[in-house]
């Protein structure tokens, strides 16, 4: 059985825009542990803010800190301004994650379009579309001078499988979203070779995905179980990514059990703290002794 890992919950969990107060009922939850998500408000002094809390276990992830300009983060964008926005942002939550002492970074895998902040959540038109194959060289490029410059800061990188909900699918195929199938996040990882660099598995992902691309998600689970280092935990209908929670009786519980994660993120949003103890009650449930 593998050992208890780490729980962090998602900042998006508490339905909070400004940081103080996503923090503050954090510690009226007796919560120890904030992953830090996008969704929160810009502020100017965000990244000192977030180094001075000292009574919190943080980490970053994505879409955090949150840009002065919003922006869809891409790191296999074949537009060079949208690309080096993108590397720029994740050198930036690397130096963050360091000062605040945190071990990982997590990020999204790429995507092969030119998406506009207003596509989020909703069908990429067709138009928007690149080549699935020169987004995936650009995205390896990505990854590997990400790895480099955390690795040099005591930073592992880890990649998040992504969501393919049928809206996006063309004559049922996925033209556009890297490494949402198990045998692509094997050959990936295979390929970089890369020892600094991990997966971080969205199980919510994984639901829809293997719905939308007709695969079995417990092998999906078994295949990259090797490469996962850590978990993003939600529920969904598994037709759309809509970030629910779960308790003790939730497939997830099984689930986790395929993995020896370092650590796990509670990853519903806008939950009550009865929602949260639910949550961490099962998963202290996958990995009971």
């Amino acid at each position: 059985m593998p050992l208890q890992p780490r729980i962090y919950v998602s900042s998006g969990a508490f339905g909070k825009r400004d940081f103080d107060e996503a923090m503050d009922l954090a510690r009226e939850w007796q919560l120890d542990r904030v992953e830090l998500t996008g969704g929160m408000s810009r502020r100017d002094d965000m990244d000192e803010k977030v180094a001075g809390v000292s009574d919190l276990d943080l980490m970053v992830h994505n879409y955090f800190p949150p840009p002065a300009k919003a922006f869809v983060l891409n790191l296999a964008s074949e537009d060079g301004e949208v690309l080096e926005t993108s590397r720029a942002h994740c050198r930036r939550a690397v130096d963050l994650s360091q000062a605040v002492g945190a071990t990982h970074f997590s990020v999204h895998a790429g995507f092969a379009a030119r998406v506009k902040p207003e596509h989020l959540g909703v069908k990429i038109p067709a138009e928007a579309r690149t080549n699935k194959g020169r987004a995936a060289e650009i995205f390896e490029e990505s990854v590997r001078e990400l790895s480099a410059y955390a690795k040099e800061r005591g930073i592992r990188i880890l990649i998040e499988n992504n969501v393919v909900e049928p809206g996006n699918l063309v004559d049922g195929k996925n033209p556009m979203l890297l490494l949402a199938e198990a045998p692509e996040i094997v050959e990936f990882m295979e390929r970089m070779a890369d020892d600094n660099l991990g997966i971080l598995v969205d199980l919510g992902h994984a639901n829809v995905s293997s719905n939308s691309l007709d695969f079995d998600r417990t092998e999906f689970c078994k295949m990259v179980a090797p490469y996962t280092e850590a978990l993003h935990l939600s529920d969904n209908n598994g037709r759309r990514d809509s970030n629910k929670p779960f308790d003790k009786a939730s497939w997830i519980v099984d689930a986790m059990r395929h993995f020896d994660p370092s650590y796990v993120v509670i990853e519903a949003y806008r939950l009550d703290r009865n929602e949260v103890e639910g949550c961490i009650e099962a998963v202290r449930e996958a990995y009971v002794a």
